[in-house]
């Protein structure tokens, strides 16, 4: 019944995840060389190539691993997952790297924006708000998904959330549309919701990273050219 899913696809083995991630590493090698070389400057242009490079990664991967974001979801092809139960675990484990790489990549230049750059930065921005709404509705998913055990969502859904959450507060300070800064928000109020009702580590250090969170809600209830001002009035960028 599903023979004619592979006329222009492999099938899905086993170890086809080891094909794919070997060609991601090549891209995290590759973007490696450009930031760790201390002979010579990084340059924004760099970054976009391997940006490019990344943006094809995805798009050449097979159909039974790709994901993509509709309206604010990450939608996922599912048709392969019951008869090949192991692509599901591949799937959220290959796609929280590539968001904490894209994040990685993308977010020191978030932070270099402003009214003369935004547009010079315009890509880093989209990237990092596009990658911070699937990371939060993957997550989502993960969490309410029956067919895995509550401890094996938990401890997969909390892989740099953390993270993922302080980028939502530096796309915040760029004064998104509504909706989006909706979706950030969302972002940080599951994040405390989690992180407080699964003690799965020590619950002062729960406590800490909630109460650090909460702070930066309730600081970008602020407008945000407000916040803006106050950065550069302290020096910060």
């Amino acid at each position: 019944n599903m023979r004619e899913l592979f006329q222009s696809e492999s099938r899905p083995q086993l170890l086809m995840i080891n094909t794919l991630r070997s060609r991601f590493a090549y891209i995290i090698g590759q973007f490696a060389q450009e930031v760790q070389n201390v002979n010579k400057t990084t340059t924004y242009s760099q970054i976009l190539e391997v940006h490019v490079h990344l943006m094809r990664f995805i798009s050449e991967m097979p159909f039974y691993f790709s994901m993509r974001l509709v309206n604010d979801e990450a939608t996922i092809n599912t048709l392969c997952d019951d008869v090949y139960p192991f692509l599901k675990l591949q799937r959220v484990h290959l796609w929280f790297d590539i968001h904490f790489f894209t994040l990685i990549l993308h977010c020191p230049y978030i932070l270099r924006m402003s009214n003369r750059k935004k547009t010079k930065y315009i890509t880093s921005y989209e990237a990092c708000l596009e990658t911070t709404k699937m990371s939060l509705s993957l997550r989502q998913q993960l969490l309410n998904d029956k067919s895995l055990s509550q401890r094996y969502c938990h401890n997969v859904v909390g892989f740099r959330w953390f993270n993922t959450v302080i980028v939502s507060r530096s796309l915040m300070l760029e004064g998104p549309a509504e909706n989006d800064r909706k979706v950030l928000r969302a972002d940080m109020e599951k994040f405390i919701e989690w992180r407080l009702s699964y003690s799965h580590s020590n619950r002062e250090e729960a406590s800490a990273e909630a109460n650090t969170v909460r702070a930066v809600i309730d600081r970008a209830s602020a407008p945000w050219r407000t916040q803006r001002l106050h950065a550069a009035g302290s020096g910060r960028t």
